[in-house]
């Protein structure tokens, strides 16, 4: 297989090298499902030996610029059938102190996967003031259409306030731009979008805004340097997705944008990175085993928020609070934990109203700092929270005068979201219940949103079999096979299809989505770890197969469809 190389350097400009580096074939491929994310994050690592024009190119940035500076290098591979170059690898080359050394007819550095996906990793638990105006490394942001929206709190009868809230679309935008230095708008997401960002409707989350406790009692949003009546909010990537993940089941991974040369982050529902395309068949395995993945073996559940206003002087009982409820299964005592550090109270918002700031008082609240979610609309120009608008029944609420806030977004809505995750290890317990335990204030609240066919009750059972359908059954493979390099572009093109292999145990074919796999050297055998696909019926039914860059369906369709 032919290949080029392509160094850049930001001051230096770019080189196609006519000698290759020696190790290309020696470099440490893993692709790994992150357990925060779900997305697979793809990784080559170790370390190349440049001769010749490489060395040259090199030696001379190092003696330049120093052991900070880093190359960027492009792998392309000519095409054999159509003598086109396509990229195959991108990454950087640095000067690690415990690879880098050069000699009379080589230089030797680090070679690892792009620089943004570093940054990524390294800064997702970083505060980031949502009004920064540059990157951490000085790179001057875009701005938004709408930065921030102001959104009409309804508390108890006709009480009022405004407070200052941020689309979540923007949220995870400027959040991924500041930590890893980006000029453009990163995020796709269906689940967060609006139309004016291209898409056809408001996703399901896209209107479940952020706000913080300062805010919503009238602060305004202030620059880098706060004044009085001004403050910061606040998010850290890892933070921010994992809250929403809670009250949503999603995802989060990278993809390489081809046509503008970019990377960009996608954040949609968890089904999204466990397509029911095919990436390719392993024929010849060897060490098969099975095991049931503890992962998913949820013995008790926690859902809902783990603070809220317990004792208040309102005479309201809060249903955004914290519920448990508890599997048939007794073999594992492990915790699905989808409650949220971010706050969704409504008596929340009668605080905030009665505490509202007039620009000379300072006292404080025990509402100030934390991060909450207000579920708004708009209502003919000017956004409100939700009360029972698009419900078709909202009953059970305890209080002479109760708020109705959030409701969209209460702890069993939450829990039902995850339904099949939940369900993932309860395959042959359809006919039992998942039972309610305990809450931290009971709740008679039930709930029928707009499209919806069932009632969603907070404190009591659920049928296991009123959950969605598994995505997975539960099962964990493990085998060794080798890994090939055109299966390596084919996970680089589309990590998150489904992988045959031949069982040879049960004398049948089976099929999984990559948990993990990894190998010291391409062709060689690799280490594979895979989540065992439910319903396969269904699975094979959806089959895809590749036409050149197009991933079709047996009907000629270009839609990647996912399990129910």
């Amino acid at each position: 297989m032919m290949q080029r190389y392509i160094l850049t350097h930001d001051i230096e400009g770019s080189k196609t090298l006519e000698y290759a580096p020696e190790g290309w074939n020696d470099l440490k491929y893993t692709v790994t499902r992150n357990k925060s994310y779900h997305g697979l994050f793809r990784s080559f690592s170790g370390s190349l030996r440049f001769v010749k024009d490489g060395k040259d190119f090199i030696d001379n940035i190092i003696n330049t610029y120093g052991f900070e500076t880093t190359i960027d290098i492009e792998i392309y591979e000519l095409d054999q059938s159509t003598r086109i170059w396509g990229r195959k690898v991108n990454g950087i080359l640095n000067f690690d102190p415990n690879v880098y050394v050069t000699e009379e007819n080589y230089t030797e550095v680090n070679f690892e996967d792009s620089v943004i996906h570093k940054k990524f990793k390294n800064r997702e638990t970083l505060d980031i003031a949502y009004n920064r105006k540059e990157t951490l490394d000085g790179t001057i942001l875009p701005g938004f259409s709408d930065e921030t929206i102001t959104v009409e709190l309804r508390g108890q009868g006709t009480d009022t306030g405004d407070s200052t809230c941020v689309f979540p679309f923007e949220a995870f935008n400027r959040v991924i731009q500041v930590i890893c230095d980006l000029d453009y708008n990163p995020v796709i997401s269906s689940v967060f979008g609006r139309p004016n960002f291209g898409y056809v409707e408001n996703g399901k989350a896209a209107m479940v805004t952020l706000t913080k406790g300062l805010l919503m009692r009238g602060f305004t949003l202030g620059d880098d340097n706060t004044e009085a009546g001004e403050t910061n909010l606040n998010f850290q990537l890892k933070d921010l997705f994992e809250n929403f993940d809670k009250l949503f089941n999603l995802g989060l991974g990278s993809e390489w944008d081809s046509v503008n040369k970019r990377w960009n982050f996608v954040i949609e529902d968890k089904g999204y990175f466990y397509q029911t395309s095919e990436l390719f068949t392993l024929e010849n395995i060897s060490n098969l085993k099975y095991s049931y993945d503890d992962e998913l073996m949820y013995q008790k559940i926690s859902t809902g928020y783990r603070k809220f206003e317990q004792e208040n002087s309102y005479g309201l009982s809060e249903y955004n609070n914290q519920l448990e409820f508890t599997t048939p299964i007794s073999v594992s005592d492990k915790k699905l934990d989808i409650t949220s550090s971010y706050r969704a109270d409504g008596t929340a918002f009668q605080i905030a109203i009665d505490n509202r700031y007039s620009g000379t008082e300072e006292n404080e609240t025990n509402i100030d700092e934390d991060i909450f979610f207000v579920h708004a609309f708009n209502d003919e120009g000017t956004y409100k929270s939700v009360k029972n608008e698009n419900f078709n029944l909202i009953t059970g609420l305890y209080g002479l005068d109760p708020i109705i806030a959030n409701v969209y977004i209460s702890p069993a809505r939450n829990m039902m979201r995850w339904g099949e995750i939940i369900r993932s290890s309860l395959g042959m317990m359809t006919d039992k219940k998942v039972r309610f335990n305990k809450a931290e204030n009971l709740s008679n609240l039930s709930s029928q949103y707009s499209g919806e066919i069932e009632t969603i009750f907070e404190n009591r059972d659920v049928d296991i079999d009123d959950l969605k359908t598994p995505r997975f059954s539960g099962r964990k493979i493990e085998f060794d096979a080798p890994l090939t390099r055109a299966q390596i572009d084919i996970i680089t093109g589309n990590p998150y299809g489904l992988v045959k292999f031949y069982d040879y145990i049960n004398k049948e074919y089976n099929y999984g989505w990559i948990k993990e796999c990894s190998t010291d050297r391409v062709d060689r055998d690799t280490t594979w770890a895979l989540f065992e696909a439910a319903n396969l019926d269904e699975v094979s039914n959806n089959l895809v197969y590749m036409d050149g860059e197009d991933i079709l369906l047996m009907d000629n369709s270009t839609t990647i469809k996912v399990l129910a």
